[in-house]
């Protein structure tokens, strides 16, 4: 049986690796998950555990990481077949011509891993496998088709938890565990790869939203808890609330079989009285959702969320009535986006009373509508492409608005903005200064009280990951 590493710079159990764990270890394949920094200590590391695939979950901005780790486990260890997934090689294939890579996943990686598994055990050419891109003997860019989307998700094993959790404690005994219950999105924002992900499996026949049965997932839950507690679950579906009729299922089966407070990710125009009741019942502490901006021409223009300020603020009240605390998602320096329209966002929270104001800086993804926008704005510097997103969201933004500084700025103190409107005055001025220490400082600190409270988290844990994914941030 092949053995198989997937490596990362970032702490935190990554979901696509641990469902691939899943699939190669119900295959009899041996797994783990290797956090390095790289250099010597992850060679030391890949000696030890001696893979015969070494495979990175990349998203654009962490691919950097990813080409030179390959490239130096390559240059010691040439017998071992690199691979790299997830978001980045998705939509840039050409990320296979990265020296040290051996070749690409585009989509979703199943069937692909576990081919590309059975055939480096036995010695086979694995060159033909669905989803595969690589670079042939000639220089050439081979692209192999896709294969279907995973037409049921129950039929997959439950994730491999274990592949983090046995390797590093600090993962282990964090009270809350994030689950995904499904895959897809039928909303296409401008700033989100949705639409690009449907085309890409139109031969296919497209990119369908599917969930796991409610059951399925009660039983993928405790699962988990035979091994792993869990104090507070945290939903990460894009639209927790999409499908109201496996909702309310899966929320009745969850509040007699698990029982534990969660998080989840809903949308503003989905909200209703009986949604909000389901969530509250079954224990749902906070709801996140999606501002994205006070500015209506923004977040329907250019971002085309289609969302309006009424439904935002009818599904804050609806939370709130319910003691449901409410969690945004928010963005400045948007392609055309003013400072003035920053200060928009902030009284927009400030107004449905967001209690966990969360902010990242806008990043036109290549081949997103934004990033098409902006170019055509003029937004964009000459020979923009995806090395030219930062590693992090929360660093800078490559729009180049007239105001970009001042809202770069403003990301900082965002969530101090929202939570202390008497500072206004006082931030205005501090926003329009150059960046310095004291606002990486006003940034990390509210930043690490907000995930505390909202993740259960003591401060002391929340200050290790800060130091642990320093570089992130």
């Amino acid at each position: 049986m092949a053995r198989i590493a997937f490596l990362q710079d970032f702490w935190f159990e990554l979901p696509g690796p641990m469902v691939l764990g899943g699939v190669l270890t119900a295959a009899d394949h041996h797994v783990t998950a290797v956090i390095t920094p790289g250099g010597r200590h992850m060679l030391a590391v890949v000696r030890k555990f001696k893979p015969d695939i070494a495979a990175f979950s990349v998203t654009t901005g962490a691919h950097r990481w990813a080409a030179n780790a390959a490239a130096l486990i390559k240059q010691e260890f040439p017998h071992i077949v690199t691979i790299a997934g997830g978001a980045h090689p998705t939509f840039y294939p050409d990320f296979a011509r990265a020296p040290g890579l051996d070749c690409v996943c585009r989509g979703e990686g199943e069937g692909a891993i576990l081919e590309l598994a059975r055939a480096v055990d036995s010695g086979e050419d694995w060159t033909a496998i669905l989803n595969l891109a690589y670079v042939n003997h000639d220089g050439q860019l081979k692209i192999n088709p896709l294969r279907p989307p995973v037409p049921d998700l129950d039929a997959l094993p439950h994730p491999a938890r274990c592949m983090y959790y046995r390797r590093y404690p600090f993962l282990r005994d964090n009270p809350t565990r994030m689950i995904i219950t499904g895959r897809g999105c039928p909303y296409n924002c401008s700033f989100c790869f949705n639409h690009a992900l449907g085309a890409l499996y139109a031969p296919c026949g497209g990119y369908p939203v599917r969930r796991l049965s409610p059951q399925r997932c009660i039983d993928m839950i405790n699962w988990a808890c035979r091994d792993y507690r869990i104090k507070y679950a945290r939903f990460d579906d894009d639209v927790f609330i999409l499908d109201k009729k496996w909702l309310f299922e899966f929320l009745e089966l969850y509040a007699r079989r698990v029982a534990a407070p969660f998080s989840c990710l809903v949308r503003a125009n989905l909200m209703t009285a009986d949604i909000a009741d389901a969530l509250a019942n079954a224990g749902c502490a906070w709801a996140h959702f999606g501002v994205e901006t006070g500015n209506d021409h923004l977040r329907n223009q250019v971002l085309d969320k289609k969302i309006s300020d009424e439904q935002i603020v009818n599904a804050a009240a609806l939370l709130r009535a319910r003691n449901i605390r409410i969690g945004t998602f928010n963005m400045l320096n948007l392609p055309g986006e003013t400072l003035e329209n920053g200060w928009e966002t902030v009284r927009l929270n400030i107004r449905i009373r967001a209690q966990e104001p969360w902010c990242s800086l806008a990043q036109p993804y290549p081949g997103t509508r934004m990033e098409q926008r902006a170019r055509e704005m003029g937004l964009l510097p000459e020979g923009f492409s995806a090395d030219s997103i930062p590693v992090s969201y929360f660093r800078n933004s490559p729009i180049s608005n007239p105001d970009r500084q001042a809202l770069e700025n403003l990301h900082k103190v965002f969530a101090l903005a929202v939570k202390a409107p008497w500072l206004h005055a006082a931030l205005a001025r501090l926003v329009k200064r150059k960046p310095g220490p004291l606002l990486d400082a006003i940034f990390k600190i509210t930043y690490g009280i907000r995930y505390a409270r909202v993740y259960r988290n003591s401060l002391w844990r929340v200050w290790k990951t800060g130091r642990l994914n320093a570089r992130q941030y």
